[in-house]
């Protein structure tokens, strides 16, 4: 045998020595302890299955898994369930604000799962996709903004941290745990921290929108150029109108067929060759038409109508005012398209670029609680202690402007010192819009009004552009914005985690 050939058996000898000192290794465990030992082995894999049973409905889970992947950003199964919640909850407040309990689509005893939203989705699908096309913005614009080092205003700094402070009061008026307040509110595992991140990407996504947008600027030139392009748009027309209406007769009502109410309007319109000619038989009408010790009052006249707003009413009285070319005291008789009224119209003025000024105010408003006398001197008192405090700060639009955030009640303007820009003529309420575009209204004035709605701290800060100007830079900004953002999406796509969305918390 040569070297190497015994080299061999020597290596196979050494295998065979190694498997015996194993076996006879194996031989001194008892049958009780390998019994102990499959034992622990099957209990571990029972153990593993009811932990991945058990683990998606622990608040943990819910804050772990991925609903949603919105370019690099995980959002958790927490953080959707607060938007699909609240998805619902403004949806049904906002039907309920329009009709009270009288229409409600929703019932409340049932899942969403199973009530139809349509006829290819249940509700619950619905809600789900508002929810994925609100975060997909929401990330879309906190992510730019963080590329492009936009850090959170102050005055949304202020309301990041109040709602914070407002969830922890609310926890402590309601007798529980913050925790237990926010999971109940949002659903399972919704806690500080998740409140945290989706306030703070609300609110810098909203903050950035706006940046963004006023960010685009254009030239005089260009917006005559895109207004004469599209001037239909823009224009508006002053006209006088009366309605005459076809009606179905009954027991204590005449009928108007339409060859009658067409008659009734070419007889008003006939001889009427002046404006003030068409007022007097509006007129005559209207007292004609009222009930005994009724005030009447001339509602023929409006101007500034524009062709959205003609059309809003009836085509064919937008098409009769802005595509026919009828010169100024043109008077007709038009049907409208569903043939049950027609309109006596008198032009006053045709289209024309409204050239009327917009201006710039601050304003704090101090509610009524109620309708109440009580409530009033109330809010009385209130405005003009804050007014005070504002007449000894200096009367700098500084100070009026912090005061607004601290005190207004108007959620559309207390977060950015209670400023309105490019108000124009109409658009606020009756006293409001009388003192703005009051003809001795100097930049600096201040005061205190009256509404409806309480009492406002007046601040006037000044004119802005003519109203044509403003309409078409706002729709410029919107469109050179929505070019920007759908080429900033394309790096943003949505991956919906079908597994784990089962486990979003359901607002019924």
């Amino acid at each position: 045998m040569d070297t190497q050939a015994k080299i061999e058996q020597r290596r196979e000898e050494a295998r065979k020595r190694q498997q015996q000192i194993k076996k006879r290794e194996n031989a001194k465990i008892s049958q009780k302890t390998k019994r102990r030992l499959a034992g622990a082995g099957v209990t571990v894999i029972v153990i593993l299955l009811i932990a991945a049973l058990i683990l998606p409905n622990t608040g943990l889970s819910r804050r772990m898994l991925k609903a949603l992947t919105i370019g690099d950003e995980d959002i958790s199964v927490a953080e959707f369930s607060y938007y699909y919640r609240t998805t619902f909850n403004n949806y049904y407040q906002t039907i309920y604000s329009y009709f009270g309990g009288s229409y409600m689509p929703i019932d409340l005893t049932k899942s969403l799962k199973k009530q139809a939203y349509n006829d290819e989705m249940s509700y619950a699908d619905y809600f789900s996709n508002e929810a994925k096309d609100n975060l997909q913005q929401l990330v879309i614009l906190s992510e730019e903004a963080k590329k492009a080092n936009f850090t959170l205003p102050e005055d949304a700094q202020q309301v990041y941290e109040q709602t914070l402070e407002n969830a922890k009061t609310q926890a402590e008026e309601s007798g529980v745990s913050l925790s237990t307040y926010l999971s109940n509110s949002f659903g399972m595992g919704f806690n500080m921290d998740t409140l945290e991140t989706c306030i703070y990407r609300e609110l810098l996504a909203e903050a950035f929108m706006k940046e963004k947008q006023a960010s685009f600027t254009f030239s005089e030139a260009e917006l005559d150029a895109y207004y004469q392009e599209n001037a239909k748009d823009y224009d508006v027309a002053d006209i006088r109108i009366v309605r005459f209406a076809v009606v179905e007769g009954d027991e204590e009502t005449e009928a108007v067929t339409a060859e009658d109410a067409k008659a009734q309007a070419d007889a008003f319109i006939e001889g009427v060759a002046t404006e003030e000619g068409f007022e007097e038989k509006a007129v005559a009408k209207a007292e004609a038409e009222a009930e005994e010790g009724q005030t009447v009052e001339d509602t023929s006249l409006v101007r500034n109508l524009s062709f959205e707003s003609a059309t809003s009413v009836d085509v064919n009285l937008a098409d009769w005012i802005f595509n026919q070319d009828n010169p100024d005291g043109s008077v007709a008789v038009i049907e409208n398209v569903s043939g049950d009224s027609f309109y006596a119209v008198y032009m006053i003025k045709a289209p024309y670029r409204n050239d009327s000024k917009t201006v710039d105010v601050r304003h704090i408003l101090i509610a009524f609680e109620d309708d109440t006398e009580e409530a009033k001197e109330k809010a009385q008192a209130s405005a003009e202690g804050i007014y005070k405090m504002f007449l000894s700060q200096g009367l700098t639009e500084e100070s009026f402007a912090a005061l607004a955030e601290e005190y207004s009640g108007d959620t559309g303007s207390n977060t950015n010192g209670g400023l309105y820009t490019g108000v124009y003529e109409t658009q606020m309420v009756g006293a409001f819009n009388d003192w703005c575009f009051d003809e001795a209204r100097f930049p600096g004035d201040s005061g205190i009004i009256e509404t409806e709605y309480g009492y406002h701290i007046m601040y006037f800060v000044g004119d802005n552009l003519p109203r044509w100007q403003i309409d078409v830079q706002s729709t410029l900004q919107t469109n050179a914005y929505n070019e920007w953002y759908l080429a900033a999406a394309e790096q943003y796509p949505v991956t919906e985690h079908k597994f784990a969305m089962k486990y979003r918390s359901e607002p019924i």
